[in-house]
């Protein structure tokens, strides 16, 4: 593993250990040199290396969280509460392309849904407005007002419920203390616009259930685990999670209690225990990383 691995791994090393936060650059420069140990004789293995790297990625999110966060429990989940209505936004925009790609006609409600979810999320991740908390409140006019069309022209869904949940997480959320760069937030808010080629492609119902096993489902639990060093991540999860739950399946909760007995009904009730037990993973994820802050 000489030569070509090793330098890789170096570079992979600086890399993350560059991304400290709330540190001096004495602490990172021990912390590179004792990582490098692994590789001085050349002889660790691929997973041995590998292993060394995700340590440091988790102890990177770890000091991030501290430093983000002061390691109050209540500002990780306000600013987790907040991160996670940011990405609902981004999965509303989705279906709203998707939808529009369908009908035609970017000038329509749903482009004008999709333009207002997607511009509000980049401005809510970067620039004065993460800095300024009462124009992150300002901003949770817009996807309040997006549920209000969406009811109004169809009725209750989960566009329109993930509207409201996410109204609620930046009204009542935190923004991180650091921005995002203006270029990152611009691509974000512009990354749903790929859901018109899809929806073009396999069509909206296809794309929208997609985007929605993606970005509520898969996603979320990428969050969870990862929220075992970082617990602003784990609650930003555990919002998408509640919120897919809430607008998805309590709804039609009551129906299937009563009529238990259907497959269909059957496979409701399963769904919602799987979500109701991945939230509840997420707030036990979450209280034992904001424990572990404690012991950095």
């Amino acid at each position: 593993m000489k030569g070509g691995g090793a330098g890789l791994y170096g570079r992979a090393v600086d890399c993350v250990v560059a991304r400290f936060e709330g540190v001096d650059a004495s602490f990172r420069h021990e912390v590179a040199l004792t990582a490098r140990q692994v590789s001085v004789e050349g002889e660790a293995g691929r997973s041995v290396r590998f292993q060394e790297v995700c340590s440091l990625v988790g102890l990177a999110l770890r000091l991030r969280s501290r430093f983000r966060t002061g390691g109050r429990g209540a500002l990780v989940w306000r600013q987790g509460g907040y991160l996670g209505a940011v990405l609902l936004m981004f999965v509303g925009a989705a279906a709203a392309w998707g939808e529009t790609a369908v009908r035609g006609g970017v000038g329509g409600v749903g482009g004008l849904l999709a333009v207002g979810l997607a511009g509000a999320a980049g401005c809510a991740l970067a620039g004065p407005v993460c800095r300024a908390p009462w124009s992150a409140r300002g901003l949770a006019l817009v996807p309040a007002g997006c549920a209000v069309v969406a009811l109004a022209g169809r009725g209750p869904d989960v566009l329109s419920g993930m509207c409201a949940v996410a109204a609620g997480g930046l009204a009542l959320g935190s923004p991180p203390p650091v921005p995002a760069g203006r270029g990152v937030a611009l691509g974000l808010a512009l990354l749903p616009c790929l859901a018109w080629p899809l929806a073009v492609a396999v069509g909206a119902g296809a794309m929208r259930a997609g985007v929605l096993a993606v970005l509520t489902g898969v996603v979320p639990g990428v969050l969870i685990v990862l929220g075992w060093f970082d617990a602003r991540l784990a609650a930003m999860g555990a919002v998408v999670w509640f919120a897919r739950l809430v607008v998805g399946d309590l709804g039609a909760l009551g129906d299937a209690l009563l009529a238990a007995g259907d497959g269909e009904q059957r496979l409701l009730l399963l769904r919602w225990a799987l979500m109701s037990s991945g939230v509840a993973l997420a707030w036990l994820v979450a209280r034992r990383s904001i424990r572990e802050l404690g012991r950095l």
